[in-house]
């Protein structure tokens, strides 16, 4: 099995309900027709994964806090800057 960061700092009991929930799903969709299968690819092709979750909310914030400089006060400068620090890492 390849490293997977996230399963090694996941806890097992949560592990395994991803894979009990994963196996369902596969289970429902085996016997399922093609126009089926098509339509839940699509539906999570659209999903949002947790990285573009956290980009779309840091890029949030940091336009945020230029706002906030902007407008009321340069102390909010610390907004931005802290919020790139962390999408730098």
């Amino acid at each position: 099995m390849e490293f997977d960061r996230v399963r090694e700092h996941s806890a097992v009991r949560l592990n395994n309900q991803v894979d009990r929930a994963a196996l369902q799903c596969v289970r429902a969709l085996e016997n399922a027709d093609r126009e089926t299968i098509t339509r839940h690819i699509d539906q999570l092709d659209r999903e949002w994964d947790i990285e573009r979750v956290l980009q779309t909310n840091a890029s949030l914030l940091a336009i945020s806090g230029v706002l906030l400089v902007a407008t009321v006060n340069r102390k909010f400068l610390l907004l931005p800057g802290a919020v790139l620090s962390f999408f730098l890492q």
